[in-house]
């Protein structure tokens, strides 16, 4: 099994400090609709391809690890990380039946394989 690399827990990171607010909504298609696209992003980069719970676990064990420094590791993490624009997931009651599209013309710096979705 490939190791996550230091790019997929910036884009990791960068995701999930952006969507933060629909990874903590109620409503649990919602939240799950989201960790498939992150699933998805990440496993199409260089590294590492794991499941929703994979990155999940992967997730909680760095920022378990990171403790009292969470916030100045995601800084410094991320910082090189494009704009959040490139990033934002935007899931609907309506995007739940259908597939997810991306938009092909958007670029991520050295991130090729992430695209915004709208």
């Amino acid at each position: 099994m490939a190791i996550r690399t230091k790019d997929q827990l910036a884009v990791l990171l960068k995701l999930i400090e952006v969507n933060k607010v629909g990874l903590t909504r109620r409503n649990l298609s919602i939240r799950q609709r989201i960790w498939q696209v992150i699933t998805q992003k990440l496993n199409e980069m260089q590294g590492a391809e794991k499941d929703v719970e994979g990155w999940k676990r992967s997730y909680n064990s760095w920022r378990l690890n990171a403790g009292k420094y969470y916030e100045e590791e995601i800084e410094r993490i991320i910082k090189d990380v494009a704009d959040d624009d490139y990033f934002i997931i935007n899931v609907t009651e309506d995007d739940m039946s259908s597939d997810t599209t991306y938009d092909e013309t958007a670029t991520v710096s050295s991130y090729d394989t992430c695209y915004s979705i709208y």
